[in-house]
C-alpha cells in the first residue's frame, strides 16, 4: 500500500501571468464569465483524473444578493453543491453545462444547513455508501480588469509568459478535512497575475498530482486559446495522469 505523507494535507500554490489573458479570451469566446471558464476547466480535469462523466463540487456563495443583505454584519456565506455534466464531446460543451450547474447552485445558495445535511445522510443510506461532498471551488480573483480586450493573445505569447510561472508548497497540515479545495486569488500589486491555491488530501491526491493539477490548469487554458479541446484530450493536454 502507498504511504500517506505526514502531515496529510498539502497546499500547493501557483502564480501565473498567462492564465488571466487566457481566461478573458475564453470568456469572450464562449460568452460567459471567467469564473465559469475556470470552474469548467477544474471540473473537466477532475472528471478526467477520476474517470467520471460528472463532477460534483461545492461552490462558495456570498449570499449578499439583495439590497437588504448587502451591508449586513455577519457571515452569510454558504457552500452549495453543483454537479457538472461532462458527457459532452468538447470543452465548449463543458462550459455550457458548467454555466447551468453554477447558476442553479447560486440560485439556491440560501438554505437550512441542518436540513441539507439530513438529505445527504438519507441519500447515503438509500445508496448504501457514504456521500462525500468535500470537494470545493472558490473564485476570489477580481477579473473586472480585462487587459486582453481589443486584442487576442497568441499561443506563443502565452507560452512565453508561462516561463515566469512559479509553483511552491505553501503549507502542510493534519488539521483539515477536505479532499480537494481550489481557490483563485489576486496577487497584491500585480493586477496582471492570478494565484491558485490548492489544498488536497494526499491519501486521495498525492503531492505530485497536486502540483500536476495546478500546472495542468495553466497548460490547458493556454492550449484552449489556440484551439478547441475535446474532453477526451484533457489528460494529454494538461499532463494529468488519466483513468
Amino acid at each position: 500500500t502507498e504511504t500517506v505523507p505526514s502531515p496529510r494535507y498539502w497546499r500547493g500554490g501557483l502564480t501565473s501571468r498567462a492564465i488571466p489573458p487566457a481566461l478573458h479570451t475564453l470568456a469572450e469566446r464562449y460568452r460567459t464569465t471567467t469564473s465559469v471558464v475556470l470552474l469548467a476547466t477544474t471540473a473537466a480535469m477532475l472528471g478526467s483524473l477520476n474517470g467520471l462523466s460528472t463532477c460534483a463540487v461545492q461552490l462558495v456563495v456570498g449570499n449578499r444578493f439583495t439590497p437588504q443583505l448587502r451591508y449586513a454584519i455577519g457571515n452569510l456565506t454558504q457552500e452549495v453543491l453543483a454537479t457538472v455534466d461532462l458527457r459532452g464531446e468538447s470543452f465548449e460543451d463543458a462550459v455550457r453545462t458548467t454555466w447551468s450547474a453554477a447558476m442553479g447552485a447560486y440560485r439556491h445558495g440560501q438554505f437550512d444547513p441542518a436540513r441539507a445535511a439530513e438529505l445527504v445522510r438519507e441519500a447515503s443510506r438509500e445508496r448504501g455508501v457514504e456521500i462525500d461532498l468535500s470537494c470545493y471551488f472558490n473564485d476570489l480573483w477580481a477579473s473586472t480588469q480585462n487587459p486582453t480586450k481589443g486584442f487576442r493573445p497568441t499561443e506563443e505569447g502565452l507560452k512565453a509568459e508561462m516561463a515566469s510561472t512559479v509553483f511552491s508548497w505553501e503549507d502542510r497540515t493534519n488539521e483539515d478535512s477536505v479532499k480537494f479545495f481550489l481557490e483563485a486569488f489576486d496577487v497584491f500589486g500585480e493586477p496582471e497575475m492570478l494565484r491558485f491555491s490548492l489544498i488536497a488530501d494526499t491519501l486521495y491526491i498525492p503531492p505530485a498530482v497536486i502540483k500536476a493539477f495546478l500546472m495542468g490548469l495553466e497548460r490547458l487554458l493556454v492550449e484552449l486559446v489556440s484551439r478547441e479541446v475535446n474532453l477526451d484530450e484533457i489528460a494529454a493536454v494538461s499532463g494529468l495522469p488519466a483513468r
